[in-house]
This record gives structure tokens, C-alpha cells and sequence, in this order.
């Protein structure tokens, strides 16, 4: 489980850090930007809800 957890938030973390940067200048902090980060967030909420579910049942 700890090993999914880690993946999923370290490919959060890095299109947060890599990513973002280069969508913000592309966007110049536009309502796209902030459309793509709540995506961003409802895919990995998505990770981690398939992670759970084959925890529960193997």
C-alpha cells in the first residue's frame, strides 16, 4: 500500500512542480491553469481511491 501511496504522490508532486511552471507561463495564470490543477487533484483522489480498492480486495 505505502508503495502505491508513494507513487501516486510523488506523480503529484512532480506535475506540480514540473509541470505547473511551464502551464502557468503557457497560461499566464488564466482560468485554464487553475481548470488543470483541479484536474490534476481529481486524478490522483482517483489513484487513490483504485489503491484502496485493491487493498480491500486482493
Amino acid at each position: 500500500m505505502e508503495k502505491l501511496l508513494t507513487k501516486n504522490a510523488l506523480i503529484v508532486v512532480l506535475s506540480l512542480t514540473v509541470i505547473s511552471p511551464l502551464f502557468w507561463s503557457f497560461f499566464e495564470g488564466s482560468l485554464s491553469f487553475i481548470i488543470y490543477l483541479f484536474s490534476l487533484f481529481v486524478i490522483w483522489v482517483f489513484f487513490l481511491y483504485r489503491t484502496a480498492k485493491k487493498i480491500e480486495n486482493p
